[in-house]
């Protein structure tokens, strides 16, 4: 009886290490994206600042699960409903706060774009996508939090009076991927057009390329969560899909962080450098000082557009 005790509080501490892993593998990520640009430019822009933010939002999510995973290890197996509650309430106040640090990154990456390419049409682009990243921020959120009829708008047990959940994560998730892919997009047409070898090149568009991680274990989440939806316990068939939002959030975040490694920087900068020198760009752009070993001047020499 005690073993079978045990495995829920198990579960449930097992839960918290993987959300606290994947927050600290985004916050080494972070910082080592926010050091390398500091140490290149001495100066951090409006798109690291933004990563900063998704970050604490991040944290604020990983506060709202650890609640009720802790109250979960604490709570006996006969109180299954005070468990099953908390694990709504979870559920409840940490999807907004993914949806809002998902489109912090995007946010992130798209003001990035912006000071990577002077072409109006490219910033136009990346603009769109922006505004798209904010409709679908709060018809999400808002729909998210109203899900359910008062006074208990987190308690989805009773379909009766709440909204068509899995329609609404369908919607929310699948335009999620859509604008992720449509950044992926931009960046390869932007890259495409740099006057760089192949083989530099196609290692430009991997690194941007890598966001597509972030689609497919999005589209896992997707499937998980439709899949778990309709079962009788509610801590166990939120556990993995609230471990999930954290894999799509942290590595979100984390590979936000791999265009900034400093070659690639080095290397988009100088071409950025040769494109266009008026006003209206220089102060987005960031500066970074020109390589001075012979290994990063064969690397980021003769970047420009064609």
């Amino acid at each position: 009886m005690d073993s079978a005790n045990n495995v829920p509080n198990t579960n449930a501490r097992l839960t918290e290490f993987i959300i606290w892993f994947l927050f600290i593998a985004a916050v080494f990520s972070v910082g080592a994206r926010l050091g390398t640009k500091y140490a290149l430019a001495h100066r951090l822009g409006v798109d690291d600042k933004l990563i900063i933010g998704s970050l604490i939002i991040y944290l604020a999510q990983c506060i709202a699960i650890t609640v009720a995973t802790s109250a979960d290890i604490s709570t006996s197996t006969n109180d299954s409903n005070e468990v099953s509650s908390g694990f709504m309430k979870a559920q409840y106040a940490s999807v907004p706060l993914l949806i809002l640090a998902l489109a912090l990154v995007k946010w992130s990456n798209s003001a990035f774009i912006r000071q990577l390419s002077p072409k109006h049409i490219y910033r136009r682009v990346s603009l769109a996508l922006a505004t798209v990243v904010g409709f679908w921020l709060v018809s999400a959120i808002v729909t998210g939090l109203l899900q359910c009829s008062l006074p208990r708008p987190w308690d989805f047990t009773d379909n009766s009076h709440c909204i068509n959940r899995q329609a609404w994560w369908a919607f929310t998730v699948v335009l999620n991927v859509i604008t992720d892919i449509g950044l992926v997009i931009l960046y390869f047409f932007i890259i495409v057009e740099l006057q760089l070898s192949l083989a530099r090149k196609a290692g430009i568009i991997v690194a941007f390329s890598t966001r597509l991680l972030v689609v497919g274990i999005t589209l896992v989440q997707l499937a998980t969560s439709l899949d778990e939806g309709d079962r009788v316990e509610v801590s166990s068939s939120l556990r993995v899909p609230l471990v999930l939002n954290q894999a799509v959030i942290s590595s979100s975040v984390i590979i936000a962080c791999v265009p900034y490694l400093k070659p690639f920087m080095q290397a988009l900068q100088i071409g950025i450098n040769r494109v266009d020198n008026t006003s209206a760009f220089e102060d987005e752009l960031v500066h970074f000082p020109a390589p001075t070993t012979s290994s990063d001047s064969n690397w980021g020499s003769r970047v420009n557009y064609q």
